[in-house]
């Protein structure tokens, strides 16, 4: 898949706070994920979808359960994981 566009990562509110939740969590479940974003299941689904598509998140599972992290070896999901870390030190 070619680079993602900044518009298509950052493209809501709601895509933000995902970020948000999945950077300060280190891994966490969708439905973990859901309730520190605040977004319902359907949004938390299509964005995880949309950064898999992208290379940005990784997945694994235990069990009956998925797991999601942010895939540092990915440039783009290094940059929003310093810029968002870096952002929220204040």
């Amino acid at each position: 898949m070619s680079a993602p566009r900044l518009e298509d990562v950052l493209s809501s509110r709601g895509m933000v706070r995902f970020l948000k939740a999945l950077v300060k969590s280190g891994e966490a479940t969708i439905t973990q994920l859901m309730r520190e974003s605040g977004l319902n299941y359907r949004l938390a689904k299509r964005y995880i979808s949309r950064l898999e598509a992208y290379g940005m998140v990784a997945r694994r599972r235990i069990g009956g359960i998925t797991i999601y992290s942010c895939n540092l070896g990915n440039k783009y999901m290094a940059l929003i994981r310093d810029l968002i870390l870096r952002w929220e030190e204040d």
